[in-house]
């Protein structure tokens, strides 16, 4: 899946809620000011995701990006990290 992390002047919990009922995301976490949102990318496009967090009216103030890389997707798999 791919990872969006965005940063918003205020997330309330209806927010959260809401963005976790949205096709094809797979998991929304908050920690203070920022949403960490995992989609799938066969179901939804982040211009998709950032074009409804819009039209919530979620006053967005930075957004990043991450493809998973091998060692994310590593981990997700087997719950370990890669050694050097």
């Amino acid at each position: 899946d791919e990872c969006a992390v965005v940063e918003v002047n205020d997330i309330s919990l209806q927010l959260v809620e809401a963005v976790k009922r949205i096709n094809g995301v797979t998991s929304c976490e908050r920690e203070r000011n920022i949403l960490t949102i995992h989609v799938d990318p066969q179901i939804l496009s982040m211009i998709k995701l950032l074009e409804m967090l819009i039209a919530k009216k979620v006053d967005i103030k930075a957004i990043n990006v991450e493809k998973p890389n091998l060692e994310k997707v590593f981990l997700l798999l087997t719950g370990k990290k890669l050694r050097d």
